[in-house]
């Protein structure tokens, strides 16, 4: 590339807003950490040496993948018997494109034979950056350039004199955030002594560009605990209890089902078809849905390499967080056979519904936005950035004070 031509992509960058850049300097994403643990919580009457447990802490910067842990027992001949069970995985969909997610989950299931009885426990923490970009270009029949230049109008944006190079205003927008957490516990309908099984999770978003300015950032956050013992009548029950953005009336109770759909692994896996040891299920269901306007501070920046487009547009990041715990296990004695599990293995879906203009001045139709997954740039990446806009800013300046001594 020409001098010429990098210094003016470059001044456009330090006159427009930077708010992109990062995205492309970033060369290692922080990526999702995902831990899982089993145990046995009584040994009972199982041998040491008949005894197995695997377990894995692993974390995944490329976002994509799945961890599991085991307790598992063979006695002789029979069948492997699995008593505590743990599922993480994060997977990132549609990157780069209008359609882009990020799935994150957990799952802990224990189970009970005799006088033996598993425990588990798994987690999953993760952060990345929503890019949310503005393109009236997306929809051209709808939009277009008239769309464009209303853009321009509302960022006050003003010709530098120097092709490609305008000077805007950043605008502070609202971005309406949708989170979505889905998930069950459930339990064996089978006498047992008592167990339990919880799930909780934090989900942080905020404008990355000011995140402690008012409304510039939500929460969802929500916990559980589902305990399972005699209710009256003798039958075997769970009981939920809710905390945090959660309530008891976000679960639903669902009917007995196979134990056979319980499952804390992949489809395909062997252990999808085992067969009903514990017989049925019975259980609760979380379907939540949480909404948020989150201020966001957009700004022009250098056109995004996947659009294509010889535009510059708005856009905003948001920093995204998430912290998941999920475990189950059950009392000290009496656990007869059952099993509690708390399945959230496909449970966080964070998404852009729409960006408004809080002061009504511009309509922003949300079939124009575009939305992005990118990593979350390091320190050092910012440094970077800030380094080479200053030495481009200096040149700019004297090219200018340069050409007004000719003149």
């Amino acid at each position: 590339m020409p001098l010429s031509a990098l210094l003016s992509r470059s001044c456009a960058a330090l006159l427009l807003g930077a708010t992109t850049l990062p995205s492309a300097i970033a060369a290692v994403p922080n990526g999702t950490d995902l831990a899982t643990s089993a145990s046995l919580t009584q040994t009972g009457w199982i041998p040491p040496d008949e005894r197995r447990f695997t377990t894995t802490n692993n974390s995944f910067p490329g976002w994509d993948g799945a961890i599991r842990s085991e307790w598992r027992y063979k006695p002789g001949t029979v069948e492997e018997i699995t008593f505590g069970g743990a599922y993480a995985r994060a997977q990132r969909s549609g990157v780069g494109t209008i359609d882009a997610s990020v799935a994150i989950g957990v799952s802990a299931q224990a189970r009970a034979v005799a006088t033996a009885a598993g425990s588990a426990t798994s987690s999953a923490q993760g952060e990345w950056w929503i890019e949310v970009v503005i393109n009236p270009f997306a929809n051209v029949a709808q939009f277009g350039m008239p769309m464009y230049l209303r853009l321009l109008e509302r960022f006050g944006c003003v010709d530098q004199g120097v092709p490609g190079v305008l000077a805007c205003q950043p605008v502070d927008l609202s971005t309406k955030i949708g989170h979505v957490s889905t998930g069950r516990f459930a339990h064996s309908v089978q006498p047992f002594h008592e167990g339990e099984a919880t799930f909780r999770e934090t989900v942080t978003v905020a404008d990355a560009a000011n995140p402690q300015a008012t409304g510039a950032s939500a929460t969802f956050a929500g916990s559980a605990s589902y305990d399972v013992g005699i209710v009256s009548g003798g039958d075997l029950g769970g009981t939920v209890s809710a905390s945090g953005g959660w309530t008891a009336n976000d679960f639903v109770a669902f009917p007995e089902m196979s134990s056979r759909f319980l499952s804390l692994y992949p489809t395909g896996d062997r252990r999808n078809n085992e067969d009903d040891r514990n017989g049925p299920m019975a259980g609760e269901a979380l379907f939540a849905v949480r909404e948020a306007d989150v201020l966001g501070r957009f700004e022009f920046g250098l056109p995004f390499p996947e659009l294509n487009l010889p535009y510059a547009l708005p856009s905003a990041a948001y920093r995204v967080t998430i912290d998941q715990l999920a475990t189950a296990g059950f009392g000290n004695a009496g656990y007869g056979w059952g099993t509690v599990a708390a399945d959230f293995d496909n449970t966080a879906r964070t998404s852009v519904l729409a960006v408004l203009d809080p002061t009504g001045t511009l309509d922003l139709d949300p079939s124009i936005i575009q939305v992005f997954i990118t990593p979350v740039p390091e320190p050092s990446a910012f440094a970077l950035s800030a380094g080479g806009l200053a030495v481009v800013a200096f040149v700019l300046r004297r090219r200018r004070q340069e050409s007004t001594a000719r003149a």
